[in-house]
C-alpha cells in the first residue's frame, strides 16, 4: 500500500499512472493507497484499488474512483464521491456532500447539516445530526435521517426510510416502499407503488398515493390519505389521538369505481372524523356482516351508490356527527 500525507497548504494528490500536473506517482502496477490531507483544502484522488482517504480539516474534495474504498472528510465542508465499487464515505464534521456513484454504499453525513446521494446501487444512507437530505437514488435503498428536520427521497426501488428524531419529510418514489417516520410532526408520501407507512408519535401527515396501501398513523392526530388514482384498494389505520381519514377533497371524490378505502379502527370517542367531498345528500351508509376484518359488523360508505370505504367491525358511523363535507 502506498501512503501520502499532505502539508497545511492547498495540496493535491491523485494516483494516477499518467501526468496531470497533480502530484504523481508513476507505477506499473496499481495498488491501494492510504492517503491523508492534513489541513488546507484538499483535492485528494484515489485509483482503481481499495483505497482509504482522510481529509482531515480544510474543505476538501475526496475522489475514491475504482475499488472498494474508504473516505473520511473530517473537519469543515467536504465533498466525498465513492466512484466505482462499494465504498464507506463518513463526512464527519461540517456541512458535507457525499455520493456514492455506482456500487453498494455506505454514506454517514455525520454532524451539521449535510447532503447524501446514494446513486445507483442498493445503498445505506446515515444523516446523523442537522437537518439532512438524503436521496437514494436507484436500487433497494436504507435512509435513515436521525435527528433532526430531515428530507429523505427514495428513488426507484424498494426502499426503506426511517426519519427517526425530528419533523421529516419522507417520500418513497417508485416501486414498493416502508415509510417510518418514527417521532415528530412527519409528512409521508408513498407515491407510486404498495407502499406501507407508519406516522409514528407526533401529528403526521400520511399520503400513500397510487397503488395500494397501508397507512398506519399510530399515536398523534393525524390525516391518512390513501388514494391516488384509478382503482386502488388502501387501508387506514389512524391508532390514538383525533384521526382525519380522507374520503375525498375539495374537488373530487377519492375511489370512485372499483376500489376502496378500508378503515380498521374508527372511533367517535377519540374525535375521528371522515372528510368528504360535496353534500351530504350524495352519501349513504349500510351495515353488513363480514366485508372486512372479523364477524362484527362493518359500515359501507356509499357515494351515490358507489362503495367508497368500509369501516371494520363497527355500526356506529353517522354522516352528520363524523363526517366533514368539503
Amino acid at each position: 500500500m502506498g501512503t501520502y500525507v499532505g502539508t497545511n497548504e492547498n495540496d493535491k494528490f491523485a494516483a494516477y499512472q499518467e501526468t496531470t500536473g497533480w502530484w504523481i506517482f508513476k507505477k506499473k502496477v496499481w495498488k491501494p493507497w492510504k492517503m491523508s490531507g492534513n489541513a488546507g483544502n484538499d483535492t485528494l484522488t484515489g485509483g482503481e484499488k481499495n483505497d482509504t482517504i482522510f481529509g482531515n480539516s480544510g474543505n476538501d474534495y475526496l475522489y475514491g474512483k475504482g475499488g472498494n474504498d474508504t473516505l473520511y472528510g473530517g473537519h469543515d465542508n467536504d465533498y466525498l464521491n465513492g466512484g466505482s465499487g462499494n465504498d464507506y464515505l463518513s463526512g464527519s464534521y461540517g456541512r458535507d456532500t457525499l455520493s456514492g456513484s455506482t456500487g453498494n454504499d455506505s454514506l454517514y453525513g455525520g454532524s451539521d447539516n449535510d447532503i447524501l446521494y446514494g446513486d445507483s446501487g442498493n445503498d445505506y444512507l446515515y444523516g446523523g445530526s442537522g437537518n439532512d437530505y438524503l436521496s437514494g437514488s436507484s436500487g433497494n435503498d436504507y435512509l435513515y435521517g436521525d435527528s433532526g428536520n430531515d428530507y429523505l427521497y427514495g428513488g426507484s426501488g424498494n426502499d426503506t426510510l426511517l426519519g427517526s428524531t425530528g419533523n421529516d419529510y419522507l417520500y418513497g418514489g417508485s416501486s414498493n416502499d416502508t415509510l417510518l417516520g418514527s417521532t415528530g410532526n412527519d409528512y409521508l408520501s408513498g407515491s407510486s407503488g404498495n407502499d406501507y407507512l407508519y406516522g409514528g408519535s407526533g401529528n403526521d401527515t400520511l399520503l400513500g398515493s397510487t397503488g395500494n396501501d397501508y397507512l398506519s398513523g399510530s399515536s398523534g392526530n393525524d390525516i391518512l390519505n390513501g388514494y391516488g388514482s384509478g382503482t386502488e384498494y388502501d387501508t387506514l389505520s389512524g391508532g390514538d389521538g383525533k384521526d382525519t381519514f380522507l374520503l375525498g377533497n375539495t374537488s373530487s371524490i377519492f375511489y370512485l369505481g372499483a376500489g376502496h378505502a378500508t378503515i380498521t379502527d374508527f372511533d367517535w370517542r377519540e374525535y375521528d372524523k371522515f372528510q368528504a367531498y360535496g353534500s351530504i345528500d350524495n352519501y349513504s351508509l349500510n351495515q353488513s356482516s363480514n366485508v372486512s376484518g372479523g364477524s362484527a359488523l362493518d359500515t359501507q360508505i356509499y357515494y351515490r351508490g358507489d362503495l367508497i370505504g368500509v369501516v371494520q367491525d363497527t355500526t356506529d358511523v353517522l354522516l352528520r356527527a363524523d363526517f366533514n363535507f368539503v
